[in-house]
């Protein structure tokens, strides 16, 4: 049985994708520190109430703009290799990793802000200070990759 050369491909890059997001994970909260992080920064309700809400409509819009785009090319019975790249199924789709681009970068520009003014330099420090924004960042890269 052989076994399609886009499934290697899909496989390796998935794997990359996951590796470079464990490492990642790894170094910046358990890779050893030489001091205990300096601060703690408090997520108002505001901002996780406003983040979760961001992240719920990501995932809805990314399902549905890819249900929606599915369902166009089994109406069409074509795959137009690049004629549908702004198809409106695809504008939802591009939409939808838009929003996990904007969520992760409020996260990461809310842990450094907070990191910077506490006299930090150590990015680990950062996220340790505040492990749901950066699990918010990380998890908004993974669905980037």
């Amino acid at each position: 049985m052989t076994i399609n050369p886009l499934v290697w491909q899909a496989l390796s890059f998935s794997g990359a994708a996951f590796a470079f997001i464990f490492l990642s994970a790894w170094w910046l909260y358990f890779s050893p520190l030489r001091a205990a992080p300096s601060h703690a920064i408090a997520v108002t309700p505001r901002l996780a109430a406003g983040m979760a809400g961001l992240l719920g409509l990501w995932a809805l819009q990314l399902v549905a703009g890819a249900f929606w785009d599915a369902s166009m090319h089994i109406q069409t019975g074509r795959i137009p290799a690049g004629a549908d790249f702004l198809w409106p199924p695809h504008l939802v789709i591009y939409s939808a990793f838009l929003m996990s681009f904007a969520v992760a970068m409020v996260a990461i520009g809310r842990v450094a802000q907070n990191g910077w003014l506490a006299g930090d330099n150590d990015p680990r420090q950062w996220v340790r200070g505040n492990p749901y924004l950066g699990a918010v960042a990380l998890a908004s890269l993974y669905s980037l990759l």
